[in-house]
């Protein structure tokens, strides 16, 4: 501590001096930069001795080069002898050559009379660049405050001594390299005149050889010109395979540059899957000598692959050995898609002739029929092969004949048809002489300059007989609708309407016409027009089915409710090809549900007043414990304050108490309050032991009263729980009172509480608290609800907020009955995350 001058104002004035020293000192070493070593030790010692008016100031410095150290000295004006500082240093050479922070801080003055006390300090981290060594004769030297100045300027001393020996470390070391720079430049002078003669050697012979690649170059790239014009993909590979040159045009093509392909990395620019064929071609190829080509897949510079022919040829030099490998590389592409294209038509229009259900006859311009599909026996009773040769008419009733065979030489002869050759409808002749309609469609193409007609004949006998069946059903269903007790209505696609049942129209007192565009929207309730407008649009624009109350106006002017229904009928594709809809009166049923939401919205009012008086009377009840304790603490104080003498020392106990019970009180109402809004808890990890601890010693009275004896079994090395502390007070509280209270009844047996702490997981603790009372017989699952109790004068909020309490720690609480008599209380809180394993 600084010494304590009896005088404030003197300590406060020696504290500014001393801050004043302080900044002085930090302003050295900018004075210091670029200085030398002698420099920075004369103004620091000058320094020193003009802020501590000390008697002598000594500094040693230790020379990196193993040379002698340097010594410098300064003498306070009161010293009437002044000696060398080799001298000084010889007086202290035998107190400073022992371990200075061990010597006896007073020594015999080596300058003068009588005795002077010395402070050494250290230059450098260890003392490696010196000593600085300061001495008084004042008895209380060095003070606090001295001694803290000797510290910083010692600090600020070595720092400025390091830089300055790195600066003259530099400087050796730059006239080290001048000088070895310098005798590099004269052997470099000599060597480069013989280098010189050299050169002109070499550039002359240069000159020839550039005059020679200049003349190949010039010729290499004309050759190049006329490879990169070939309006195809042309390369050059090398004997072995590897690529050495592809034009210009298989660059712009591939997108891939000259250093991308070289060699081998041509391959990037061709399919996965044609690759490796590709280079299994390659091999054969290198391996046989001879010419040949293969199809792949290239891949264009926009990712798009498309086929290509290559064609690869041999380039043998003199002796017949392989130089080089040209080759080109042909789009083919459109011709490979044109194959694909007609073969996949063929086996299309092959696969749909052979499983048609329709039979597929083919004429030539005779009228002799070619060929006949296998569905042909079905619909006629023909094998295939016994039509073959057989004219169409074979297939048509007597009277069909000639009628057939006229109009089929008139179109030959003038291209006129006398009957419409697509979907027509006529009568045809089965095998066995029965007569059937059928729908025929013709076609026509021309076959090496012979014109084949091809028709496909549907059986429509069938659809027949259901069409005929639906035009029943259609007067069936008309019947039914303009009987129906219902309000009936269709619409078009497009949402107009086109059918209105009598039920609706008698209903409305109107006509169709008054229904026709949106005139319907007259015929509502002001409020609901644009409404329910808004709805049937956006039905008819999203094919959603439709749906909404609305008020209809009846024949009389009253205005009621209705719910109306549309549902989309759609046709085998999905397309909306109708609208159905249908009215429904809900007029009385809105009425009802209106007088219900009315009773409904009264007894919630009466619910939530008895509520609000249970959550009074449940947040008196979670305070009544702390209350108590304060009412207890508070006697206990008026007791000790009126003995005689007063006890003071337990009065105030007893007065810190009742602070922090009615801080506990406070606590208390705050988080219930948290509760039932849902706020963020203060959690704090905590051992869940010691909160049993505190609550027990708080239930101490409450436990002798009720003579119950209580057994825990604590894990020993319980984690840390993260928690908001006083909710965990209040919880473990209101677990053992309602063990204790449910124990009240007994007294054939010991009343007896226990509680046992262990970690049910590595990531969660497990409480529980177990009692010897009366059990868990009338309603167990009913044990958490609020306002729920098996009290006799309980409110049933305890066990509630107990459990919004574990919620709200992410825990879980639940209820145990035991065998034979009591209840057990379980529940879990998760591990602190840094405590978890």
């Amino acid at each position: 501590m600084l010494e304590q001058p009896g005088d404030v104002s003197e300590e406060i004035k020696s504290l500014r001096r001393c801050i004043n020293d302080l900044v002085s000192l930090l302003g050295l070493p900018a004075m210091w930069s670029g200085g030398e070593s002698s420099q920075i030790i004369l103004t620091l010692l000058d320094a020193l001795q003009r802020m501590l008016q000390l008697d002598l100031v000594y500094v040693r410095l230790k020379d990196p080069g193993g040379d002698a150290p340097i010594e410098m000295v300064r003498f306070g004006r009161s010293q009437k002898r002044q000696s060398q500082p080799h001298e000084i240093g010889e007086a202290l050479k035998h107190w400073l050559e022992a371990d200075p922070q061990k010597q006896a801080p007073l020594i015999r003055n080596p300058i003068g009379d009588g005795d002077l006390s010395i402070v050494p300090m250290g230059l450098g981290l260890h003392g490696e660049i010196g000593v600085l060594v300061a001495g008084s004769e004042r008895a209380d030297f060095p003070r606090q405050t001295e001694r803290l100045i000797l510290n910083v300027a010692a600090n600020q001393a070595s720092i400025g001594l390091q830089e300055a020996r790195r600066l003259s470390e530099q400087k050796r070391v730059a006239s080290e390299l001048d000088r070895r720079v310098a005798q590099r430049t004269s052997e470099l002078a000599a060597a480069n005149v013989e280098l010189r003669a050299e050169i002109a050697e070499r550039k002359a012979i240069e000159k020839r050889l550039l005059e020679s690649e200049a003349l190949l170059k010039n010729s290499e790239t004309k050759l190049r010109q006329v490879i990169d014009a070939l309006p195809t993909l042309a390369w050059c590979n090398m004997p072995d395979g590897p690529n050495e040159f592809l034009n210009k045009g298989w660059h712009e093509y591939t997108g891939l540059s000259p250093e991308e392909s070289h060699g081998w990395g041509w391959q990037v620019a061709f399919h996965p899957d044609d690759l490796p064929p590709l280079l299994k071609r390659w091999q054969e190829l290198l391996v046989s000598g001879e010419p040949g080509e293969i199809e792949a897949r290239l891949r264009r510079y926009d990712g798009v692959f498309r086929w290509f022919l290559i064609r690869v040829s041999p380039y043998r030099d003199e002796t017949g050995k392989i130089a080089r490998w040209y080759g080109t590389s042909t789009d083919i592409d459109d011709r490979k898609r044109a194959e694909d294209g007609l073969r996949r038509s063929e086996a299309r229009h092959r696969v749909v002739v052979e499983t048609a259900s329709d039979a597929v006859v083919s004429i030539h311009g005779s009228g002799g029929i070619i060929s006949a599909n296998a569905a042909t026996k079905g619909v006629f009773g023909y094998e295939p092969s016994e039509l073959i040769g057989q004219p169409l008419t074979i297939l048509m009733p007597e009277y069909l004949r000639d009628l057939h065979q006229a109009g089929f030489k008139r179109y030959l002869a003038t291209s006129h048809r006398h009957i419409d050759w697509q979907g027509v409808e006529l009568t045809g002749l089965r095998k066995n002489g029965e007569e059937f309609p059928v729908e025929i469609s013709f076609g026509e193409f021309s076959d090496d300059g012979h014109q084949v007609f091809t028709g496909f004949i549907r059986d429509i006998s069938k659809r027949k007989q259901a069409e005929e069946a639906l035009r029943a059903r259609e007067r069936d269903l008309s019947l039914i609708i303009e009987t129906i007790p219902g309000l009936v209505w269709c619409a078009a696609p497009d949402g107009e309407l086109n059918y209105l049942n009598r039920r609706i129209l008698d209903y409305t007192g109107t006509s169709s016409d008054a229904w026709a565009g949106l005139g319907w929207k007259n015929l509502l309730h002001p409020d609901d027009r644009e409404p329910t407008a808004r709805q049937w649009s956006r039905a008819v624009a999203t094919g959603q089915p439709y749906q909404i109350q609305c008020r209809l106006r009846r024949s009389d002017g009253v205005h009621r409710w209705f719910q109306a229904l549309g549902q989309p009928a759609r046709d085998d594709q999905g397309v909306i090809n109708r609208w159905y809809g249908l009215l429904i009166d809900i007029d009385d049923r809105k009425n009802a549900e209106e007088n219900l939401r009315n009773a409904q919205a009264r007894l919630m009012r009466a619910t939530q007043a008895a509520t609000i008086a249970e959550l009074s009377a449940s947040i008196a009840h979670e305070i009544n414990q702390p209350l108590a304790a304060v009412v207890a603490s508070g006697h206990a104080c008026l007791r000790f304050l009126a003995a005689q003498p007063a006890n003071l020392a337990d009065a105030r106990e007893a007065a810190e108490s009742i602070v922090r019970d009615g801080k506990d009180i406070g606590e208390i109402v705050r988080r219930i309050r948290a509760l039932f809004k849902r706020t963020t808890l203060d959690k704090f990890p905590v051992n869940v032991n010691d909160i049993i601890g505190e609550v027990l010693r708080l239930l101490d009275g409450e436990i002798t009263k009720r003579r119950v004896s209580v057994e825990t079994d604590l894990w020993k090395d319980a984690p840390l729980v993260s928690v908001d502390r006083v909710q965990l007070q209040q919880l473990i509280l209101n677990l053992l009172m309602n063990g204790m209270e449910a124990m009240d009844p007994v007294h054939d047996r010991p009343r007896k509480l226990w509680i046992r702490s262990r970690p049910e997981s590595p990531a969660r603790m497990l409480i529980e608290v177990r009692d010897y009372g009366v059990g868990l017989k009338d309603h167990p699952d009913k044990l958490f609800e609020a306002f729920f109790t098996t009290k006799e004068n309980g409110m049933g909020m305890g066990l509630a907020i107990c459990r919004s309490i574990v919620e709200a720690h992410n825990g879980r609480l639940w209820a145990v009955s035991q065998e034979g008599a009591g209840a057990a209380f379980c529940f879990t809180l998760p591990v602190e995350a840094s405590a978890a394993p």
